[in-house]
């Protein structure tokens, strides 16, 4: 006697473990376990390697796909659909199969810029097994060459620079660039090397506007043509950089010039080193005006020190490496060798062993009486005041800025401070140069309270 089951039926899982049992009954009842067996349905067919992967983009012209399986191959579906939103629109295809490989062939270059879908259904093995449901995978067909990336920004690029600008595939090595890739502003050369174009030139003027062209036409390694034009401006660095001396520790003291103007305005800051937020506050400044240098009045030039005591910063303390307070040291008539602390504690010498006998001040105070800034102003923290040293316009100065950041306008106030000053930097200003200069304190002594300050500095430069 032949017992047979139909199997497709109970809709078994592949490579599942099931058991089996063939029971005798009598008028529905189960008398007799004849026979018992635990068995293993096949495992499903897999995919194990494709030409496509999901979310790929091809940049090639490709004319064939694979697809490897785990097992050899009978037959199958395999269908390549152009994908278009909800619309799907399938390609002319013929498929062939060799032992575990499957390969779907097309006539026609697939239309560019495109998303499609590979799919396999339908598909048995030689031991009888087929695909856990329907394998999809999709994928993209590029345009031509994109740029993805450019090595500089829009503003600051060096005066003497190479602009590399990389495309998402590799350019043709037979196509003549230079027909299609152009600079306006600055004289340069092109060349390039697989998905990278070199725009180089050298000894380009200060704060020029340049533009590199790119025309369609360019083509990839595959000849495949990019349809639209690709345009990037920059303006090369609109700042200088000097040295105007050397700190105790034989750190430079650095100043950003900005403007050709014959008035200038002078920005300090942290000449007490462990006052940090200064310091951060004028690199920010810095950096806004190398963004916004066309905002620069056409009379000034504009001047920023960051660091009046780069020992004290990088040390963050609030003197010099001589254990001196540089704003104490300034030949003034009010000069003291022995001073008060802020915390009122006695400092021997921490004015100096002389007046102006720490090379930090007689680097800035040299540097100042060359420049004879219209103003000068000093940052400092943690009070939240503005102070006029009253020579010239400072007094109204200090007020405008005071009005727009919400300091304190202290001018002229005995008792601002809860220790003893002498000999500082914008009484010297006053004193030897008869010139303006307006003391900051910002309210934060980590903070640079530069979107306080913007508007304020701002005005100050236009002063």
């Amino acid at each position: 006697m032949t017992v047979r089951c139909d199997i497709a039926s109970l809709s078994l899982i592949q490579g599942e473990k099931y058991s089996t049992q063939l029971v005798r009954s009598f008028k529905d009842k189960r008398v007799d376990t004849v026979a018992k067996k635990d068995i293993t349905m096949l495992s499903a067919t897999s995919v194990i390697k494709s030409s496509v992967s999901e979310g790929l983009t091809v940049y090639e012209k490709p004319k064939s796909f694979t697809v490897d399986f785990d097992k050899d191959i009978i037959k199958a579906n395999l269908m390549l659909n152009k994908v278009d939103g909800d619309k799907r629109t399938e390609v002319a295809s013929t498929s062939t199969f060799d032992k575990k490989q499957a390969t779907l062939s097309i006539t026609d270059d697939l239309a560019r810029d495109a998303s499609y879908e590979l799919s396999i259904d339908k598909l048995e093995a030689k031991d009888g097994s087929t695909l856990v449901g329907l394998h999809k995978t999709n994928f993209k067909i590029s345009g031509g060459p994109k740029v993805t990336a450019v090595n500089v920004g829009k503003t600051g690029v060096a005066l003497t620079q190479t602009v590399v600008i990389t495309f998402d595939q590799p350019l043709s090595d037979t196509q003549n660039i230079a027909q299609f890739i152009n600079a306006k502003g600055v004289g340069a050369t092109v060349s390039k090397k697989d998905n990278q174009v070199f725009v180089s030139y050298v000894n380009a003027p200060k704060c020029t506007d340049f533009t590199i062209n790119i025309a369609k036409g360019l083509q990839s390694r595959y000849e495949v043509v990019q349809n639209e034009p690709w345009s990037f401006g920059a303006r090369t660095i609109c700042h200088s950089v000097s040295t105007i001396g050397y700190s105790k520790g034989g750190r430079p003291i650095t100043a950003y010039s900005f403007g050709n103007g014959g008035r200038t305005v002078l920005y300090t800051g942290a000449i007490h080193g462990s006052e940090l937020s200064a310091r951060r506050l004028m690199l920010a400044w810095v950096d806004e005006l190398e963004l916004n240098a066309r905002s620069i009045p056409a009379d000034k030039q504009i001047v920023v020190i960051p660091s009046l005591n780069p020992d004290g910063v990088a040390a963050v303390r609030r003197n010099n490496s001589n254990n001196v307070d540089l704003n104490r040291n300034f030949d003034t008539a009010d000069w003291k060798k022995d001073i008060t602390s802020p915390s009122n504690q006695p400092l021997e010498s921490g004015g100096g062993a002389t007046a102006m006998s720490e090379p930090e001040t007689k680097a800035i105070a040299a540097f100042t009486s060359r420049l004879r800034p219209r103003l000068t102003l000093s940052f400092h923290s943690v009070a939240g005041y503005a102070i006029a040293n009253q020579a010239g316009d400072s007094s109204s100065l200090a007020a405008t800025y005071a009005q727009m950041t919400g300091y304190s306008n202290m001018t002229g106030s005995v008792g601002a401070f809860e220790y003893a000053v002498s000999g500082t930097y914008d009484d010297w200003i006053s004193e030897r140069l008869g010139l303006p200069s307006v003391l900051v304190e910002l309210a934060s002594s980590t903070n640079s309270e530069f979107y306080r300050n913007k508007a304020a500095l701002w005005a100050m430069a236009r002063s």
